[in-house]
């Protein structure tokens, strides 16, 4: 209904925040499934590959959930009033996300829970495994941040590089790896890829030779956000320290080229050594969360 549609837009607005700074859905996301979830009849919305529904306390809406699931990644994202729940209601919240999925034949999705909700966290622990801790670090995008000249350590990344890529990012980060939740880590299609339905435009830069790559660096930027996420993001302890600031120095500028205010990244907690790197260049912690792996 279009009252439901509108209160959750708010509660998006307002309470919404962790999920609008650190995950991949946004605004026109939002008001799509909204959109359907007013037209019809209804605390339900249901579209091709992602769902909303709404839940509400003494006919106040305290919390709703977004749902999508594609081939590659499968993720809910809960957005919860502050303050006392009911947890019936929560709990209910999560059991028809379940259900969605299962009717789907999804062996498990993603939930992203930001550490200082703790109603949340008692749900998803009850539900599901942590799949791996995550923290988060941002810093502004200045017109200091320009591309550097060509060079011949940094280079883009040709679609040749992955299984490169891919060993690098096993070695460095063994399992549990990073999901594709919020910012895809190794969706490396090509130096620039830019996907029109989606409004998206990713760029990766890589150190080293072909078969032997000492670094990875990426930036992805959907076109209605003032704010760039850095990933995928692995370097090799052999990789040389000014050659890694360049690296990195290619993605900031690429984003600041693209009228970006703000850069985020994800690292997992405990942090890795890329860290100090990130540091170097003005990366200062934003929050951190653990991301829950559930069965439908």
């Amino acid at each position: 209904m279009a009252a439901d549609a509108e209160a959750a837009r708010a509660l998006w607005l307002d309470a919404g925040g962790w999920y609008r700074e650190t995950s991949p859905v946004s605004l026109s996301d939002v008001d799509r499934v909204l959109h359907r979830l007013s037209v019809g009849r209804g605390r339900f919305s249901r579209g091709p590959d992602d769902a909303a529904w709404v839940a509400s306390d003494g006919g106040r809406v305290t919390g709703w959930a977004y749902a999508r699931s594609e081939a590659d990644q499968r993720y809910a994202v809960p957005v919860v009033a502050p303050g006392a729940v009911d947890a019936g209601a929560l709990g209910g919240l999560f059991d028809s996300v379940a259900q969605w999925f299962r009717i789907r034949r999804a062996s498990g999705f993603l939930l992203d829970v930001p550490t200082a909700r703790a109603d949340l966290r008692a749900i998803a622990v009850r539900r599901g495994k942590v799949r791996w801790r995550r923290l988060v670090f941002h810093r502004p995008v200045t017109a200091n941040d320009r591309a550097p000249a060509a060079s011949s350590a940094v280079r883009a990344f040709r679609r040749a590089d992955l299984p490169a890529a891919q060993k690098l990012f096993q070695a460095r980060h063994p399992e549990p790896s990073p999901p594709p939740v919020p910012v895809p880590f190794l969706d490396l299609q090509g130096g620039v890829f830019r996907d029109p339905a989606i409004d998206l435009d990713r760029a990766v830069w890589v150190i080293g030779a072909r078969r032997e790559l000492l670094g990875v660096a990426g930036a992805t930027h959907r076109r209605d956000e003032r704010v760039g996420f850095l990933g995928p993001w692995v370097v090799s302890p052999a990789a040389i320290p000014d050659t890694v600031s360049e690296l990195l120095a290619s993605a900031l500028g690429w984003l600041q080229g693209l009228g970006v205010e703000r850069a985020r990244t994800t690292a997992p907690a405990p942090p890795p050594e890329e860290l100090g790197a990130l540091v170097a260049r003005g990366f200062a912690p934003l929050a951190e969360s653990e991301v829950f792996e559930l069965t439908p």
